[in-house]
């Protein structure tokens, strides 16, 4: 995903490079792998690493802005081919009803339909190569049905781990109940390997999406008037029920990529939430043209299907972003300063993709999302593409400035936390951005299930406690 950590050298598509240089560098890439099939892979390859004195990564998708899915030097545990996919009636003091055993290796392109042909919906993100038990859930997770349902953390009702000690367990509210808090969004690959996950599915039925955009034609006042009306706009969104929406902005665009509001057989009611909004551009004199369009389809499946294909992914990317609080667009200078924000981020050539969605009801088992998700509005990040060749001077000055917005939006928004997933590595404030009051509980279940420090990643609860990159780019002890 990111050319921070991928080596352009051994990319299949750029066959050339190798021809020039006469070979392949792996750079970051991890030097071994073990293509994982059971528990039994898994504990092998600890033990290995441990006797070795070998650096352990563990890699399902790539889907990982911030390296932590590759490692020089290192062996990997290849999770991507655990697609386990069961569906059940789960019993437990705190849940009954529908639910599906996910492998490690299990995407949101291979469970939708799944689900959908037997009536349910899951908790999923926006890309349909996501994993659903890696990064992603033990991230937080966000996406499309985030109103409706929660963060993909919230979903897990069970994890199937091996321990840094070599044990296959499961983690839940009842069993193991520390370390179930600590995977369901105190960041991968740090507790455990984590073999599966169990999560509720939901009832599906019809789903009402929209869409449109607008440009800034001449009238760029009024264009950013218009997004200033959105910001304000989604303090109504977020009060209907069940509503998620995806945008994206840049300098001289704006679009309502998809919205999303399950079980409405009819579009009433999603453009009857978006018609003020509809109205204020045409007093701003900003048309969407023939843009706008609402359409239901029967399944929430056949929603996304439709209207995920209508978004591009640029995977040549690095992120940064953060969470914004209801409150800073409530208040007036606070708005000022978001709006200010992105005004320089786009002028700078980044694209802003944000979800819109409301967490804070969501029934769940205490877990360790990020608390600020719970007040957030909505998550934004930015990239600003580079080319497939760029060189280290470009990459790394790419990354400083991500890291300089970030502090923009942070300071606009009075710390309003970041997504761990869609930020940078090597955030300064990474501690309480990611993890917040969270940190010192997860510090100390860390130390409990891996006192050895067997499992490290970027940015992962107490990274910088044991482990510190040498100038060859491979993990030297801190001491």
């Amino acid at each position: 995903m990111s050319p921070y950590w991928m080596n352009n050298s051994c990319n299949p598509f750029l066959a050339s490079d190798s021809e020039t240089d006469g070979g392949c560098s792996l750079g970051n890439l991890a030097q071994y792998a073990i293509n994982v099939s059971s528990p039994d892979d898994v504990v092998a390859g600890i033990r290995f690493a441990q006797e070795k004195n070998v650096r352990l990564t563990i890699k399902n998708t790539g889907h990982d802005f911030l390296g932590r899915s590759t490692g020089k030097g290192s062996l990997t545990l290849w999770m991507h081919n655990l697609k386990e996919i069961t569906f059940m009636r789960y019993d437990d003091h705190f849940y009954t009803g529908p639910a599906v055993r996910i492998g490690a290796g299990v995407e949101y392109g291979d469970v939708y339909p799944e689900a959908s042909a037997r009536g349910y919906r899951v908790v999923g993100g926006a890309s349909p190569s996501v994993g659903i038990a890696g990064g992603y859930s033990q991230g937080a997770g966000h996406g499309p049905l985030g109103s409706a349902y929660g963060l993909a953390a919230d979903q897990v009702l069970e994890w199937e781990v091996v321990t840094a000690g070599g044990k296959v367990l499961t983690a839940s509210p009842v069993k193991n109940k520390e370390l179930y808090w600590a995977l369901a969004g105190g960041g991968p690959g740090n507790y455990a390997v984590v073999i599966s996950s169990t999560v509720r599915t939901y009832p599906d039925g019809p789903v009402a999406g929209a869409g449109f955009s607008f440009t800034d034609t001449g009238d760029t006042a009024a264009f950013w008037s218009a997004v200033t009306a959105w910001f304000q706009h989604m303090l109504l969104l977020d009060t209907v029920i069940s509503l998620s929406t995806v945008f994206t902005l840049t300098a001289k665009s704006f679009s309502l990529a998809f919205a999303t509001l399950p079980d409405s057989k009819v579009t009433d009611d999603i453009d009857e939430a978006l018609a003020p909004f509809l109205n204020t551009l045409g007093a701003l004199n900003v048309s969407v043209g023939n843009s706008y369009e609402s359409n239901v389809h029967t399944s929430f499946a056949d929603h996304y299907d439709y209207w995920s294909t209508k978004m591009t992914y640029d995977s040549n990317i690095t992120l940064g972003g953060g969470l914004v609080p209801r409150a800073t667009v409530q208040d007036e200078n606070g708005l000022a300063a978001l709006v200010a924000v992105y005004r320089d981020i786009t002028a700078g050539g980044a694209l802003v993709l944000s979800v819109g969605l409301n967490v804070k009801n969501s029934t769940h088992q205490p877990n360790a999302v990020l608390p600020s998700w719970r007040d957030a509005l909505f998550t934004t990040t930015f990239a600003r593409p580079l080319t497939t060749d760029a060189g280290w001077d470009a990459i790394r000055s790419n990354q400083a400035q991500l890291n300089a917005w970030q502090d923009e939006l942070r300071d606009a928004t009075g710390g309003g936390g970041a997504y761990m997933n869609e930020a940078t590595w090597d955030n300064a404030h990474w501690k309480n951005d990611y993890f917040g009051v969270n940190y010192d509980t997860l510090w100390a279940i860390k130390e409990k299930y891996d006192p050895q420090r067997l499992f490290w990643a970027n940015t992962a609860v107490g990274s910088d406690e044991h482990w510190k990159y040498g100038d060859d780019g491979r993990l030297c002890s801190v001491k």
